[in-house]
């Protein structure tokens, strides 16, 4: 039996591996599908996947329900009645998935006016119905595969991301390879679907095959039972608003660009956002594990050992949040005009807004999400969410007027420090039984001054070298280099306690003589 550490390291390095992967495939297929399809038939097949960010709202937050169960071990207590649940979750998601069809259907028949594709020529005529064909298979195929959502979430519900990591990181390089082989012998938006939806249901199968081995007894079947889900309902029907909630808060922002502003305008606000998109990838990767632990100590009476667990999260979460913050903020107009040839001073600006709105969310409130919702705290996190979702939009558009696109940023990061600051903050201190200052001293003040550190070494450093001029790719290597290793100095005396930099130096010095011994 593993221990707790191993697990939680094995998940998270195992979630870096895995969204190094995703930003990875997702540069290359973006230019290969551009590139092949032309921009018509990729803007399509864009308009797609992002309206599957939407279907996941017909999972009513069950799934997490059934998470919830798995990590409170009720497989081992009672298997029949955990096979129940399951199957209760797993027969409404079937049930969704013929809702999904029907939406597909209507689409399909409004797709004219959603696409506005032209139909004045052959062209446009042919155009249209070969969009049809792709929607109504995609949509077929994502009803196919929607009710297996469940199976990734028993894993991460035994704690046993890693294994679902390894399904995915696997299943992303043959997709990756698969679509560019598909390109290039001239396939299209149909094959493309042909492929990619049974891999995804092919994935989930695998996954299906681990869940079986590790729950002696576990079986997947269409079983209803709305009793079963009534009783979950109390649980899942807040975490399903708060999903809502979340989606509000998170995307409308863009909407609310479009609508007040214009195109132009939400496409700077995506440029703007691409780096805070980042910083929040790489630094939230510990935090899969805070959900099934809180939910797996709390029934299991650990306490003290779930506080450990989230005191030391919470610390490398906010110290890795802290130090990007930090070197992002200063080079956003050197690395935007990198990455994206952007030198929009307003993009700029929506940049630095969001980086600090994003070191709130990933540093304070992520964790409390997850924390509430697993601890029987899901109506107030419910509450809270839709508090901030409205807040968060009323004040975008009103802000909207007066700052124009930054506005929107804005409108974001105020609700983000108020809650961070006057709800999560409170809320840590007494789930771990200690002062509020005493919860900012040992987590945040550290890395938050690690972080300052960090940022006047890189501006000066910009400053004294920006006469030579060099390639921007130097720039943003030679800066970024200069932050990391004056954020790792400052963190040594700052972020980390005498007594942990003892301990660190031993383990170094230990490890050196080892590879010494060794090389002897």
């Amino acid at each position: 039996m593993e221990s707790t550490g191993t697990v939680i390291r094995r998940n998270t390095f195992t979630n870096y591996i895995a969204t190094l992967i995703r930003i990875f495939q997702g540069i290359l297929l973006t230019r290969w599908l551009f590139l092949y399809l032309g921009e018509a038939y990729y803007g399509f097949w864009g308009l797609l996947w992002t309206s599957f960010v939407y279907i996941l709202v017909f999972n009513f937050g069950f799934s997490s329900a059934a998470e919830k169960c798995t990590a409170e071990r009720l497989y081992e207590a009672d298997i029949k009645r955990y096979n129940d649940i399951v199957a209760a979750v797993f027969s409404l998601q079937w049930l969704m998935s013929l809702v999904i069809v029907g939406c597909t259907v209507v689409a399909a028949v409004y797709l004219r006016r959603l696409t506005n594709i032209d139909i004045s020529t052959p062209e446009g005529v042919e155009r249209l119905a070969y969009c049809r064909n792709v929607l109504l298979l995609f949509g077929v195929g994502i009803a196919l595969t929607f009710p297996t959502g469940i199976i990734p979430d028993i894993l991460v519900g035994l704690k046993m991301i890693y294994l679902r990591n390894y399904v995915l990181i696997g299943g992303r390089l043959v997709e990756l390879c698969g679509i560019y082989l598909i390109l290039k012998l001239g396939g299209s938006l149909l094959a493309l679907t042909l492929f990619v939806l049974p891999l995804n249901l092919f994935l989930n199968f695998v996954m299906y095959l681990m869940i079986k081995r590790c729950i002696p007894g576990f079986r997947l079947a269409i079983r209803p039972d709305f009793g079963i889900l009534r009783r979950l309902a109390n649980f899942s029907l807040f975490a399903y608003l708060f999903s809502i909630a979340t989606l509000i808060s998170r995307k409308t922002d863009r909407v609310v660009l479009s609508v007040f502003i214009g195109l132009d305008a939400a496409g700077i606000y995506q440029i703007g956002t691409r780096l805070s998109d980042l910083l929040e990838n790489f630094s939230s990767q510990f935090q899969d594990n805070v959900s099934p632990m809180t939910a797996g100590l709390l029934k299991s009476g650990e306490r003290d050992r779930l506080n450990r667990i989230i005191v030391a999260g919470l610390r490398f979460t906010a110290w890795q949040a802290a130090g990007g913050c930090a070197v992002l903020i200063i080079l956003a107009p050197e690395i935007m005009k990198f990455l994206f040839k952007s030198q929009s001073d307003i993009a700029v600006a929506v940049c630095r807004v969001m980086l600090i709105s994003i070191f709130f969310s990933v540093s304070f409130r992520n964790f409390l999400n997850r924390i509430m919702l697993m601890s029987g705290n899901h109506k107030t996190l419910c509450l809270l969410a839709w508090g901030d979702a409205v807040f968060n939009l009323g004040l975008s558009i009103i802000l909207i007027f007066q700052l124009g696109i930054v506005g929107v940023v804005w409108g974001t990061l105020i609700p983000n420090v108020v809650l961070s600051l006057f709800v999560a903050v409170p809320f840590y201190a007494r789930f771990l039984g200690c002062s509020v200052m005493g919860l900012l001293g040992k987590i945040y003040f550290g890395s938050i001054a690690s972080g300052f550190g960090c940022a006047v070494v890189v501006w000066y450093a910009r400053e004294l070298l920006a006469p030579w001029d060099w390639p921007m790719f130097i720039q943003v290597v030679l800066f970024g280099a200069i932050g990391g290793a004056a954020f790792l100095a400052f963190s040594a005396f700052w972020s980390i306690s005498a007594e942990e930099r003892k301990t660190l130096w031993r383990m170094a010095m230990c490890r050196l003589g080892c590879l010494g011994r060794k090389n002897a």
